[in-house]
């Protein structure tokens, strides 16, 4: 019988993350679904440490940011809306508090450099080639935070612009931290409000950035999945309601597809001993005055203490 579909096979990567390493992601939210999915696996990870970012600009100055231990003053913030917003930052980090938000922020920033300098992979998941620029400051931003669109310029990066940018981050990021290696991937999320064929020239920018990058530097590889979504699963069944993100499925359609190509057999067995604890762990006991309820507790407690004596490196 044919299979009406092609699967994309993903062959086993050079680079083997393994529950030893630190894994540091940034980008856009599909950053997010793979770095949860590493963190409930018991990997250490720190995810988006300026929240959420699609474009490669922002994300390159949030590394550079972190690398040089910069810390954020009052002019990096403006005030709109009756909250204090930072261009740098997703509007998740938004505040009333003027004060509380650049200690925030910087108090972010300084344990980004401790957990950056110490890992082993920083995966970089870019979601568009689209920027827009800050009249006032001719800055790049990474969230217009429904400021009014008049205030910004509206601009497509060039492979060029991208190669360049990322050709001086990378070598900045090794003197920084001689061992990491980097993993880039481009988000299935579609970016519609660009339209449908701003879309697509915007992640073929970004293939073709990507593509020189990984075959100018050894310590850089590609994770594909936009290609996975795109040429494998292409079926709006894994998108969400939207149509734009993916559905759960679709994540952990593509979750499988990284830990085959990134993980050897002793990480997987790791990970399936954890998922063992955390679907024990999610079990309900209603009364918790119960004896019932003490008991659960006390194995609860010994299963994670036995998984942390036999694996002490993993995060539960």
């Amino acid at each position: 019988m044919s299979i009406f579909r092609t699967e994309i096979e993903i062959p086993k990567s050079d680079f083997r993350i393994s529950h030893e390493n630190n894994i540091f992601l940034i980008g856009s939210c599909f950053t997010e679904n793979i770095g949860q999915k590493l963190n409930n696996a018991g990997f250490n990870v720190e995810i988006n440490s300026f929240g959420t970012q699609y474009n490669p600009i922002s994300i390159a100055n949030s590394i550079k940011l972190i690398i040089a231990k910069l810390q954020l003053q009052k002019d990096d913030f403006i005030f709109h809306e009756n909250l204090w917003k930072s261009f740098y930052h997703y509007s998740s980090f938004n505040s009333p508090n003027e004060s509380e938000l650049i200690a925030k922020v910087n108090d972010k920033i300084n344990y980004a450099d401790i957990f950056l300098k110490s890992s082993k992979y920083l995966i970089i998941t870019f979601g568009t080639a689209w920027i827009y620029r800050y009249k006032k400051t001719n800055k790049i931003v990474s969230n217009c935070h429904k400021i009014h669109a008049n205030e910004f310029t509206r601009e497509l990066l060039s492979v060029e612009n991208i190669v360049e940018i990322y050709t001086d981050l990378i070598n900045s990021v090794i003197s920084y931290n001689s061992d990491i290696k980097i993993i880039f991937s481009v988000s299935p999320i579609r970016h519609l409000k660009d339209g449908a064929f701003g879309n697509q020239i915007s992640k073929s920018t970004l293939i073709l950035a990507i593509n020189t990058l990984i075959n100018n530097f050894n310590c850089t590889s590609y994770f594909p999945a936009y290609e996975t979504f795109m040429d494998d699963l292409r079926d709006y069944r894994f998108y969400a309601e939207d149509m734009l993100h993916p559905s759960q499925s679709g994540i952990n359609y593509v979750w499988k597809k990284f830990t085959e190509s990134l993980m050897d057999k002793e990480t997987l067995m790791i990970m399936s001993e954890v998922e063992k604890l955390n679907k024990f762990v999610t079990h309900r006991v209603n009364n918790k005055d119960s004896e019932m309820y003490k008991s659960f507790n006390n194995t609860m407690n010994n299963k994670i203490k036995e998984l942390k004596t036999k694996y002490p490196f993993i995060n539960l």
